[in-house]
C-alpha cells in the first residue's frame, strides 16, 4: 500500500483546466519532487491533492484511504500535511501556540509536550523561539515553523510548495536534513521546487510536469541530468541551469 496515490487527476479553476490525467505514487518514507517551469501546474497539483483546488475526474488516496470526496479540512485530518508557498503561520501567535493549534486542528490527541519535543529535536531553533511571536521571526525561521506545523500533525504525506524560496543556504541545508530524518518514521514528502542543487541531495522519485501533464517519471537521475531537463522537457534554460 502506497502512502500517496493519485490517479487520472484533472483539476483547475472554474472553467480553466490546468491538470490533465495526472498520476503519481509515493511509498512510505519516500521523498518525491515535482519539477516544471512556471505555469506547469505544480502548485495546482499540490492544491488539488489537499483539496484546495477543485478536481474533476480522478482520485486521491493516502495510506489506502480514499480522500477524493473529502474537503480540504478533512483531508488535512486524514494524513496529509500542507505548507503552501508563502510561509503559512499565524504571526500574532507564539511559536508554541502555532504548533499546538495545528495539532488540535488535525485532531491529534497525543501529549503536546511530546509533539513539541519531536519537532524541537529536528529544529532546535524553534525551541529557543517557542515563546516568540511568529510574526517576529525571520523569513527562514517562519518557513521552518510552517514545516514544524505540519510535523506535529504526524502526517502520512507532507506536501511543500517552493519551500526554499528566500532561504539562506544554511537554512536550506537544515531543512533537507530534517526531511530526510523523518523517513525513518514513515513520513513521505512531495515537494514542488526549482532548487535543483538541493533536490538532488534528497529526492528519490521525480515527476516532471509540463503543460499540466506528467511527461516523465524517474529517480534522482533526472535532476542530475541537466541537459535532459533543459532539452527534453523545457527546450530552454528556464530553470537557470548552467
Amino acid at each position: 500500500m502506497n502512502a500517496l496515490e493519485v490517479r487520472s487527476l484533472d483539476a483547475g479553476y472554474g472553467s480553466l483546466q490546468v491538470l490533465w490525467d495526472v498520476g503519481l505514487d509515493l511509498s512510505a518514507g519516500e521523498i518525491g519532487v515535482v519539477l516544471g517551469p512556471n505555469g506547469a501546474g505544480k502548485s495546482t497539483l499540490l492544491g488539488a491533492i489537499v483539496g484546495d483546488v477543485k478536481s474533476g475526474r480522478g482520485s486521491v488516496a493516502a495510506a489506502g484511504e480514499d480522500l477524493t470526496r473529502l474537503p480540504s479540512a478533512k483531508r488535512l485530518r486524514s494524513g496529509l500535511g500542507w505548507a503552501p508557498e508563502g510561509r503559512n503561520v499565524f504571526g500574532h501567535l507564539t511559536v508554541r501556540d502555532n504548533l499546538r493549534m495545528s495539532a488540535r486542528l488535525a485532531g491529534i490527541r497525543a501529549d503536546y509536550d511530546e509533539l513539541e519535543a519531536e519537532v524541537f529535536a529536528l529544529f532546535p531553533a524553534m525551541e529557543q523561539k517557542c515563546q516568540a511571536l511568529a510574526g517576529t521571526l525571520s523569513g527562514g525561521q517562519q518557513q521552518i515553523l510552517a514545516i514544524s506545523r505540519i510535523l506535529v500533525r504526524r502526517p502520512v504525506v507532507a506536501l511543500l510548495d517552493e519551500p526554499t524560496i528566500g532561504l539562506a543556504p544554511s537554512i536550506v541545508e537544515k531543512l533537507g536534513e530534517a526531511i530526510e530524518s523523518t523517513k525513518a518514521s514513515g513520513v513521505s514528502w512531495l515537494i514542488a521546487e526549482q532548487n535543483l542543487a538541493w533536490l538532488s541531495g534528497i529526492c528519490e522519485r521525480t515527476y516532471v510536469l509540463q503543460g499540466g501533464r506528467i511527461v516523465r517519471v524517474g529517480g534522482s537521475e533526472i535532476i542530475a541530468s541537466r541537459d535532459s531537463i533543459r532539452e527534453a522537457f523545457f527546450g530552454s534554460n528556464e530553470l537557470g541551469l548552467v
